[in-house]
This record gives C-alpha cells, structure tokens and sequence, in this order.
C-alpha cells in the first residue's frame, strides 16, 4: 500500500510540475545530441578561459593568465571552472561544458517558472520549450564561456527583485557585476527603471551589489597596476584595437545588415515583433514588461556597439540577453489570436527552419577553427622540446603539451620594448624553440616576421627559422558545394604556421 502511495505521490508531482522537468529534458536533450557532433568549440575564449581556470589552480588559486587578461577578463565564471577542475582532478575542457549544459537546461525550467508566474503553466511551458530549442543557445550551452551562465544570473536576480528578496538582489548584483561587462550594463537600465518608477528599495539593492562587485574588481586592478580603473582603459582599448585591426587587416566595411542579421540569427522570434497584433496590450503590472525592456535595451546597445566598436558581428552577442528575450516575448505575446492568422503559422513554420539549419550551420562555423586544431595535433605528434611561442590557447589545449610551456606576444614582445633587441634576448632567455604564426590582433608573431607568410627559411639577429608546418584548408576533390564552402571558410584570415627556431651557432 504504501509502495502505491508513492508511485502516486510521483505521478502526482510530475504531472503537477510537467511545465517545468519537461523544457529541462528536452534542453538537455537538444544539448546533448549537439556535443554528441563533436562540434569543436569555434569561439577563441573558451579555450583560453580553460586556461585561465588552469591557470588559477597553478597559482594557488591566484587570478593569472598568460596574456594579461586577468586583469581585463572578469573573473568569476573562471573560478566557478577552476573549482570544478579542482573537485573532479581534471584539467580538460569538458567540465565547462558539462556545467553550462546543465545550466542552459535549467535555464530553460526557470524560463518557464518566469513565465507561468504570470501567464499560466500552459505559457510557461511554451517558453521554456522556446529556450530549450533556441539553436544559439543550444551551441553555446556545448562551451566553455560565461554567457549561458550570466543569462540565467540575471533572470534569477529579476524574478528575486520582484520577490523583494534585498539580500540576493545585492549578491546577485555583485555576482552580475563580476561575470560579464553586459550583465553590469543590463542591471544598470534595471536601475534606471527602479529610478522611474521610484522603487528606492530595488535601486539601493542594485547600487549597493554593483559597488561591492566593483569594488572589488577595482581593488583587484590597483593591487597589480596602481590604477583602480586600469581595468575599464584596457577593455576599451581592446575593442578599439580589435576594430581596427579587423579594418585594417580585413578591409571590412561597417553595414548595419550583419549586427541585425546576427540579432535575429540569435533571437528570430523577434520576427513576431513585425506583425500588428502580435504584440497583447497589457494594462498590467510593470513586471510584465520589464523582461523585454532589460533585453531591448542590451539588443539596441549592442546593434550600435557592433556598428561603431567590435570588431565583427556575431549573435553570440545577444546570448547572455536571450532567456530575458524568451521572457519578455512571451508576457507579451498574443498567443490568443496566434492561430486566428495565417501569417503567424506560417511565420512560425520559417523560424522552425531557421533553428533547423542553423544547426547544421555550426558545423560550417567550426572550420574556421579547423586550422588551429590541425596545428595542435600536429605538434601533439611532433613532440617539440623547449618551450613554444603560442598565442592561440586553443593550439595549447588540442597540442596535449603543458600550458606552462607556452608562451604569448605579451610576454615576449611587449609593447614598451624594443622588438629587435628585446626579442631575441627573450627567445634564448626563456628557451623558445618553436614559433606558431598567424595573422590576429592578439599576435604579434608576423608583425615581427612578415616573411613568415612565405616558406623560406629566417635568418634574423643571431636566429635562424625554418618552417616546420603550414596549415592547409580543406581539399574540394570531389567539386561539392559543400566542400567550396568549407575551402573557403578554412582560408579566413590566412593560415598558421609552426616554426623551428635555433640559434644560428647551434645550426649545423
């Protein structure tokens, strides 16, 4: 008898609470069969916060990186990795993607208990079902990056300041602050709405998480360089460099097309937003509006920021903004009159296909990174001695060699040296035996050695450079268009090379 009970009891409590396990399992469930693609990671950070996070652990739990970005990287998600590493003795990248696996298929649940708080479980599951399936997120939710993680932070630190929940809106707030530089511009535009609305208790909260996060992260740029805002300079000097380089280098032309192109890859549900009467006119609370306004505000600072600021356009822009977008649409949404119109339907069945070939598409987006990859296994085969000159932490990462043998342009080249002198005393003075070029702002290897792009061998103050390995792109050999377009994804931004590197009295 009690056994029955409690097969009721579950069947009970599944039933009651399907709008909120089922986007969990189907989000984790469209995240698992993406990582079972093997997809590799295609955007750089993920590599290079496993280092950092590795970094971290190698240090005695002191934030550190090889290239500087400790102190312009926000630091708590590296942290939450390090942990992570620390726990299960592992230093590999799968644990950041379990992680945000996971947390992207919660995000997915919470989306729905946002949503039926004011719209009904029928609604509720309709926009946790929404998240589950969004295919940037999906792809996202399969890497080591902070922004699934800071996406479900500021949808649980809204719904806390709804609650009147003070205290966790404060550690929410500094938390916010200390992961993302886009989750301290979102709760700024919070704060603002506070202000309007004269909520003193929400705005005190959120100054009062925003001062101690950066207080903290400013205390943590004085104690390394004497400047409590040297953290602000840095990261807008890297996205001015970053741009420039990319004009320069690229000849890319600034067009509004690609960053509203990039939002509605990201989030194509705001297609809805185009047809009259999609939008429910609300005489509401403001809570239901607030979700939409927090992601319109990211979406039109980050449209202009892409424009005039970044270097490219990207929807991985718009990720850490996507569950409030799911949020807010469906608030709003005129689910009422949705099957009352043949253009909803079949703008449905559109965005429908645009999830189902952006899915095929990440496979086509990842070649741009095939070129790193093929230059790791190869000095994973090759077995080089003495230490390397690496920029990319990727080709650490895929050459199975120990990161503390790497070495980037910002400890070899710095800017305030003399690259002639300061250089080559460098090479010898911390054993560089191979050089790996390529052309990016964060490389300063062909800068230094333009004639790298070719295949002679170097000779340059007392060294001689002799070209070991020169990535190819694919081979089309059987003429598919496929395999064009792979060739061509490949060939951005030119190859990566590996060089030997001897001194010329060691060269027999």
């Amino acid at each position: 008898m009690a056994g029955t009970q409690t097969v009721h009891q579950i069947k009970t409590t599944l039933t009651l609470y399907r709008y909120l396990w089922l986007p969990f399992l189907v989000a984790l469930l469209f995240r698992l069969l993406y990582a079972g693609l093997r997809i590799p990671d295609f955007w750089g950070d993920s590599y290079h916060n496993w280092y950092i996070s590795w970094s971290i652990l190698e240090h005695d739990w002191v934030y550190s990186d090889y290239k500087g970005r400790e102190l312009v990287w926000l630091p708590f998600y590296r942290y939450i990795v390090a942990g992570l590493m620390a726990v299960f003795k592992s230093n590999g990248l799968m644990l950041g993607h379990v992680f945000n696996i996971l947390v992207g298929s919660v995000t997915a649940s919470y989306t729905a208990f946002f949503v039926q708080t004011f719209r009904g479980k029928t609604m509720g599951l309709i926009a946790g079902l929404i998240m589950a399936a969004l295919p940037w997120h999906i792809a996202y939710s399969a890497m080591n990056l902070p922004n699934i993680f800071g996406g479900l932070l500021v949808l649980i630190l809204v719904m806390q300041a709804y609650k009147s929940n003070w205290a966790l809106v404060v550690l929410l707030t500094a938390i916010s602050v200390l992961t993302r530089y886009e989750l301290t511009f979102i709760l700024m535009m919070f704060g603002v709405f506070s202000l309007i609305r004269r909520d003193w208790k929400l705005s005190g909260s959120l100054l009062t998480g925003a001062l101690i996060g950066l207080g903290i992260w400013s205390w943590w740029s004085f104690h390394k360089t004497g400047d409590p805002l040297f953290w602000l300079t840095a990261k807008s000097a890297g996205l001015s460099w970053d741009a420039l380089f990319q004009m320069q280098t690229y000849g890319q032309q600034r067009s509004w097309y690609f960053p509203i192109f990039s939002m509605i890859q990201s989030f194509p549900l705001l297609l809805f937003f185009l047809i009259p009467g999609s939008i429910k006119k609300q005489r509401k609370h403001w809570k239901l509006y607030t979700p939409i306004l927090l992601a319109g505000a990211h979406w039109v600072f980050m449209l202009i920021s892409q424009f005039q600021y970044f270097s490219q356009a990207d929807p991985r822009y718009y990720i850490i903004s996507l569950p409030l977008a799911v949020v807010g649409f469906s608030l709003i949404w005129n689910v009422e009159e949705f099957n009352t119109r043949w253009i909803n339907r079949a703008l449905s069945l559109f965005i429908v296909l645009v999830f189902v070939i952006q899915m095929f598409a990440f496979r086509y987006v990842s070649y741009t990174w095939t070129k790193f990859i093929q230059v790791g296994e190869y000095l994973e085969e090759l077995q080089p001695d003495g230490n390397l000159w690496i920029d990319e932490p990727s080709i650490i990462y895929y050459a199975d060699i120990d990161p503390a043998r790497a070495f980037s342009s910002d400890q070899l080249a710095p800017s305030n040296s003399d690259y002639e002198m300061g250089v080559a005393h460098n090479l010898q003075a911390q054993n560089i035996h191979y050089i790996v070029a390529f052309e990016a702002s964060y490389s300063k290897t062909l800068w230094i050695w333009p004639k790298m792009k070719n295949d002679e061998p170097i000779t340059w103050n007392g060294f001689e450079f002799s070209l070991m390995y020169r990535s190819e792109p694919h081979q089309n050999t059987e003429q598919t268009k496929p395999g064009e377009l792979r060739t061509w994804i490949e060939e951005i931004k030119g190859p990566v090379s590996v060089w030997k590197v001897e001194q010329q009295d060691q060269v027999k």
